[in-house]
């Protein structure tokens, strides 16, 4: 059986279709930006960012900055530190920066209780 020159033609583009726009549109993306605080502007160090319903995450650097490849463009982003309220935000865009506020509700006292156990002389 013979293909005439169309048949090869409708073939290749059929096969191009495939093979190479299919990956485009499973393509994750790479969310960068910087987490700083409210108070001061200045960057936090060693805050979490994970991306929301997976195991996927990363810490901030010594300058606040962070990268992480998540699943897709409209991924939500869970950012929180110790002493500051969690953050969502979405993954999209140009590098984002991340302002934490402090959190409202900490403890005001604390109270330690302590014992001993002393054991008897024979």
């Amino acid at each position: 059986m013979r293909y005439s020159l169309k048949q090869y033609t409708f073939h290749f583009t059929i096969i191009f279709v495939v093979f190479f726009t299919f990956p485009l549109f499973s393509q994750s993306h790479t969310a960068t930006g910087k987490v700083v605080s409210a108070e001061d502007g200045n960057a936090i160090i060693g805050a979490s960012v994970l991306e929301k319903g997976t195991q996927n995450g990363t810490a901030t650097d010594f300058d606040g900055g962070f990268s992480l490849k998540v699943a897709s463009i409209s991924s939500v982003l869970v950012v929180s530190y110790i002493g500051y309220a969690s953050q969502e935000v979405v993954a999209a865009g140009p590098p984002l920066t991340i302002t934490l506020s402090p959190q409202t509700n900490l403890m005001n006292e604390v109270i330690v209780v302590g014992y001993k156990k002393k054991f008897a002389q024979r």
